[in-house]
C-alpha cells in the first residue's frame, strides 16, 4: 500500500500476517492514522502443513517480494527508515527479560545506533503500560539477527532498519486502541534525521 501525497520516508511491513496475530491489521491502521509513505504484508501463510515447509516467510528468505520492496525503498529514500513489525509468544522465551517483555525493539544488529535507542526511549515514556526492551543490552533474545531484509539492507550500505517483536497483549491493545497506536506512531515518526 503506497500514500499518495505528502508523507514521511518510512514504510512499515509485518511479514508474518498470519502467524503473528493482528500485525497485518496493526500495519494497515498504523499506515492510516500515521504519516508513513507505504507498507506491505505478506499475503499467503508463513508455513505450509508443517514448519519445513517454509515457503513464504518474507522475513528469512532471500530474494522475495520484500527483498524488492525494500531495496527500491532504500534506494528512494536512503536516509529512510522501514519498520518491521512481528509478534511473539511470550510463555516460549528462554529469559525472564524475554518472558516479561511486550516490546523488543532491536536495529537487528549487537550494537543498536542512537536512532533505534531514542525510539526504544520514546516507546518506553509513552507505552507506560508495557514493558518495552531493547536488544541486546536489555534483552538478549529475538532481536532479528536472521532476518534476511536487514542484513540485505546492510551489504547495500542502508542502516534504517527497526525490527520490533510485540507479545500478544500488546497487540490487542494496539489493535483496539487509537491512543496507544497515535503513541506508537508518534515515536516511529519523531526523528528529525528522515
Amino acid at each position: 500500500m503506497f500514500r499518495q501525497g505528502s508523507a514521511l520516508p518510512i514504510a512499515l511491513q509485518a511479514p508474518h500476517r498470519y502467524k503473528d496475530l493482528y500485525t497485518g491489521e496493526i500495519a494497515h491502521q498504523l499506515m492510516r492514522e500515521g504519516e508513513y509513505i507505504a507498507t506491505a504484508w505478506n499475503t499467503i501463510p508463513r508455513y505450509g502443513k508443517n514448519k519445513r515447509d517454509n515457503f513464504a516467510d518474507m522475513a528469512h528468505l532471500e530474494n522475495t517480494i520484500f527483498q524488492s520492496f525494500s531495496r527500491a525503498f532504500a534506494q528512494q529514500y536512503p536516509t529512510g527508515m522501514i519498520v518491521q513489525i512481528h509478534g511473539f509468544a511470550q510463555h516460549k522465551r528462554k529469559t525472564r527479560a524475554g518472558r516479561n517483555a511486550d516490546l523488543i525493539l532491536s536495529d537487528t544488529t549487537l550494537t543498536p545506533s542512537q536512532h533505534t535507542l531514542n525510539i526504544g526511549e520514546c516507546l518506553k515514556s509513552k507505552l507506560t503500560e508495557f514493558i518495552v526492551r531493547i536488544y541486546p543490552y536489555e534483552v538478549r533474545e529475538i532481536g532479528g539477527t536472521r532476518n534476511a531484509n536487514a542484513r540485505d539492507l546492510r551489504t547495500h550500505g542502508f542502516h534504517h532498519f527497526i525490527h520490533i517483536e510485540m507479545s500478544k497483549p500488546l497487540r490487542k491493545q494496539l489493535r483496539k486502541n487509537k491512543q496507544l497506536r497515535m503513541f506508537f506512531n508518534s515515536c516511529l515518526h519523531s526523528d528529525t534525521r528522515i
